[in-house]
């Protein structure tokens, strides 16, 4: 679980973000959307700790924490080969999970000599989610995710996270622009305007009345 309470962030003397109490449950898929500049990676780069606030606290169950993060912006050596990349954060992380499940769970194994540098955008999605499972997060953070993918590849990512969910008691904040993505995947969603919690809704397992719930919210926070 995670409590944020009277959370602050300012840049140049201008408060970005201002959320007062906020309870983030375990085992859930938490969707974040808003408009650009709403302060919504924000938020997140705080709660993961790559990002410090100017007040306020996050209170997170350190109990065998384990956290990871997908973000829009490339973190990797572009010269390494793929499997290179891998075993490194694999050795980080002290993990004992199988590269080989992993690099086939997501369709790279002809790829694992491959160099980042040379993949198509949907395959360095596909490999930055991988890296993302090496440690088995229950603490997980996901910045635009299916950006570059296609429909076939987007549609197996929305079951192999909703799987990692139940298999895992994880925790998945993720920020997106996708009206369909958060109505497949998150049982909550937080809107987020002007550095504020704007709305706060639980949804149902109707995932077309979810998308026009979506819509019409996300209509409201463009206002």
């Amino acid at each position: 679980m995670i409590k944020i309470k009277n959370l602050k962030k300012t840049y140049n003397n201008k408060t970005v973000l201002n959320v007062e109490n906020l309870t983030l449950d375990q085992n859930q898929c938490i969707g974040i959307m808003g408009k650009n500049g709403a302060g919504k990676t924000t938020l997140v780069e705080i709660i993961m700790g790559s990002k410090k606030q100017n007040e306020g606290d996050v209170i997170i169950d350190k109990t065998d924490l384990r956290k990871n993060a997908v973000f829009q912006e490339c973190q990797y050596e572009q010269d390494l080969n793929l499997i290179t990349i891998a075993r490194f954060y694999k050795k980080l992380f002290k993990s004992n999970e199988d590269l080989e499940v992993l690099f086939e769970k997501f369709e790279l194994k002809e790829f694992k000599r491959k160099r980042f540098i040379k993949l198509s955008g949907g395959e360095k999605q596909k490999f930055k989610l991988l890296i993302a499972f090496v440690n088995k997060p229950n603490l997980l953070l996901l910045d635009e995710l299916t950006t570059s993918l296609d429909f076939i590849w987007r549609e197996k990512i929305y079951d192999v996270l909703n799987d990692y969910i139940k298999e895992n008691k994880t925790t998945i904040l993720m920020v997106s622009h996708d009206v369909n993505e958060v109505a497949k995947l998150c049982q909550r969603v937080i809107f987020i305007n002007d550095g504020i919690v704007k709305k706060d809704l639980n949804l149902n397992k109707d995932i077309k009345e979810n998308i026009e719930i979506l819509e019409k919210e996300v209509i409201s926070c463009y206002k």
